[in-house]
């Protein structure tokens, strides 16, 4: 599986990849023009860019699908090694922030003849564990840079960040993926994750992707996810196994593929589908859990912003 997204901080601070310019010249009618792509660069102002996200939401999905499907069609098909793919658009409720969850079918079967003929729970992890690494260049061990900093809190410039940078413009390879990962990888707990704060303010509260409890009711102080010196196969409440990689330098890096978050430059988690039954003779109910997955998000409904309900009855009157 993987979530390819682009959230509120990611669009601040790339600024106009989402498509300013393109913006700008399909509004030229319009009373108040869009400020120009460079000015926006130049002065920085992400509120604004923010505001021309928001006020053309169709445009930026525009860019967004085209962008998205160029990157899996040259990307993820020569380099993750992919022969299928499917994917779906969700939109966050209420900020228009997108993502795409892509339900991937690697070639030859990929790991899953050499997991299932591995005789121990030992040689199964291994086998995803090399896949993972080598092939897909996966990690959960990256050390935080204290000194790193997105936006200066001063005059909300950008500072250090990669985020409004190309792959190609990046003048230290490793520190590129470090500060990435900072940026876009790290998980702080919220509301989201946690669930609705407590009005007695005594339940402490777990967050629902791991990354630990509440030492203080309300205050979203979670310590994170525990270090781990071995990679093993985790199995989660709802009974869905995942591989766990090692970490021994951050407890709140979100596991990633390393090139693919250099190349994507924006939020972009990856997982392994675990399969136990034989992959030539597949086991039904395994199946039909993914099914079932692809299915609820296929008939997902979601609220749509006003500017995008108008422009469909505009072509529906036409």
């Amino acid at each position: 599986m993987i979530d390819l997204e682009k959230k509120s901080e990611q669009n601040r601070v790339s600024g106009t990849t989402f498509g300013v310019g393109d913006i700008n010249e399909t509004t030229t009618d319009h009373k108040k023009k869009t400020p120009s792509q460079s000015f926006l660069l130049e002065t920085c102002d992400f509120k604004a860019m923010g505001r021309a996200a928001r006020k053309y939401p169709l445009y930026v999905n525009k860019f967004f699908m085209h962008r998205a499907k160029k990157f899996m069609d040259e990307y993820a098909r020569d380099v993750m090694d992919l022969e299928y793919y499917w994917g779906r658009v969700e939109f966050a409720a209420g900020r228009g922030q997108i993502h795409l969850h892509i339900l991937g079918i690697a070639k030859n079967k990929a790991y899953l003849k050499d997991f299932y003929d591995a005789n121990t729970e030992e040689e199964k992890t291994k086998v995803l564990y090399d896949y993972a690494t080598k092939h897909l260049d996966m990690t959960a061990d990256v050390e935080i840079d204290e000194n790193h900093q997105k936006l200066d809190p001063q005059n909300k410039r950008t500072t250090s960040s990669p985020l409004g940078r190309r792959f190609s413009e990046a003048p230290d390879i490793d520190m590129d993926h470090r500060h990435l990962a900072q940026d876009c990888m790290c998980h702080d707990c919220n509301n989201y994750c946690l669930g609705e704060e407590d009005s007695l303010k005594i339940k402490l509260r777990c967050c629902r992707f791991g990354f630990g409890t509440e030492k203080t009711s309300n205050m979203c102080d979670t310590e994170g996810k525990e270090f781990q010196r071995e990679a093993s196969i985790f199995k989660d409440h709802k009974g869905v196994e995942h591989l766990l990689l090692p970490r021994l330098r951050s407890r709140r890096t979100v596991q990633h593929s390393r090139s693919l978050l250099q190349a994507w430059r924006a939020n972009a988690d990856v997982q392994l589908l675990i399969y136990r039954s034989n992959p030539d003779i597949p086991d039904v109910s395994e199946i039909e859990a993914v099914s079932r997955y692809c299915v609820a998000y296929a008939g997902k409904r979601y609220k749509t912003t006003r500017q995008e309900k108008d422009a469909i009855q505009d072509i529906i009157l036409r």
